[in-house]
């Protein structure tokens, strides 16, 4: 997590396109399709910002505005799809909630995959990583065992399974 001010961002990070004013927190940045998308919060509000390569500074844009009481943690883009990774906070830890997202004209339209939830465990932080027609995301605890390992989303169902896990 970085905790930037305005000028920082725009020169560090976005190359003058960002419209985030100073105290803002950018989590993780992705590109694809001619886009950048990059999560980031203000006070209690998280949203995924995007711009277009080659547009003029000053042309962020809200992509995805994320339901209150969830922040986005990870961004990430295969084929077409941009996926986030959000957290929610629960009884006693942080669920993670996956969104796969269909892009047009930069905007974001979420589809919400599932919800990962361990009362006792923080599912918050994670990632992603794409292959042939399914994306891989991390999963803290997949069983009462509280193995770790990762579950995939098969982009041509839009389903996902647990995947792997490990011994231990």
């Amino acid at each position: 997590v970085v905790v930037v001010d305005q000028q920082q961002v725009q020169r560090a990070v976005f190359g003058g396109h960002d419209r985030t004013s100073a105290g803002t927190t950018v989590r993780s940045i992705t590109s694809g399709n001619g886009y950048v998308w990059f999560c980031a919060d203000q006070y209690d509000k998280s949203t995924v910002w995007a711009y277009q390569l080659g547009t003029a500074a000053g042309t962020t844009f809200a992509a995805f505005e994320l339901p209150q009481g969830q922040t986005a943690m990870k961004v990430g883009f295969y084929q077409g799809n941009v996926f986030v990774r959000a957290k929610e906070l629960a009884a006693t830890g942080n669920r993670a909630i996956i969104y796969r997202c269909v892009a047009s004209d930069g905007k974001l339209i979420p589809s919400r995959v599932l919800d990962i939830s361990n009362d006792s465990l923080d599912h918050s932080a994670g990632d992603f990583a794409g292959d042939d027609r399914f994306v891989a995301f991390s999963w803290r605890s997949m069983s009462s065992a509280d193995k770790t390992g990762f579950a995939v989303i098969d982009l041509s169902t839009g389903g996902y399974a647990k995947w792997l896990s490990s011994t231990t």
